[in-house]
């Protein structure tokens, strides 16, 4: 799951340093727990952006980016409601 959702933030890239293939994918490792715990508890779309908002705004320093958090923010939970759909039709 986990792996998953890197890969998520991991093409979001808010930084824009996979513009080098070389580059580590573990740039965003940071984010993937706190953002993970948002989508288990059932965080609003309004709550995710906000915490996406403070990691690119105000904790990386970034101004602007080319997905705006909310685009990403959407990504996010329609992942996490697709993965949710999944765990009750295979119960």
């Amino acid at each position: 799951m986990l792996a998953q959702l890197r890969e998520l933030w991991c093409g979001w890239d808010p930084i824009g340093c996979f513009d080098s293939p070389n580059r580590p994918r573990d740039e965003y490792d940071s984010y993937l727990e706190p953002s993970l715990s948002l989508l288990q508890r059932g965080a609003s779309m309004r709550e995710v952006t906000e915490y996406l908002e403070w990691a690119v705004y105000r904790n990386m320093g970034i101004g602007l980016t080319a997905v705006p958090p909310a685009m990403f923010a959407a990504q996010l939970v329609a992942w996490w409601d697709i993965r949710a759909a999944g765990a009750k039709s295979a119960n």
